[in-house]
């Protein structure tokens, strides 16, 4: 770890993770931009990391899943997908 004064450390690179709000975004992205495998691949990691994150669970993954379905012009799927997240309102 480098010092970079007044008493801060920086951490390594080499220990640094992404936040999961960091991978959340990115999932998101990744499906907009049509990395469908890229993009269910973070998403399902995020919901075996976080099984008890309700927002993420009934929001948002919900979310990157109907992304990645309207980025395959699946929208009767998207529209399923999204309904759970639009049912949760929280």
């Amino acid at each position: 770890m480098k010092s970079l004064g007044l008493g801060y450390i920086a951490p390594s690179p080499r220990n640094r993770l992404p936040h999961p709000d960091v991978k959340l975004f990115a999932a998101l992205t990744l499906a907009r931009v049509g990395e469908a495998a890229r993009a269910r691949a973070i998403a399902d990691e995020l919901e075996k990391a976080q099984p008890s994150d309700t927002i993420l669970k009934v929001y948002w993954l919900p979310v990157v899943r109907s992304a990645v379905e309207l980025n395959a012009h699946n929208a009767s799927q998207a529209l399923l997908k999204e309904a759970k997240a639009e049912s949760a309102k929280l």
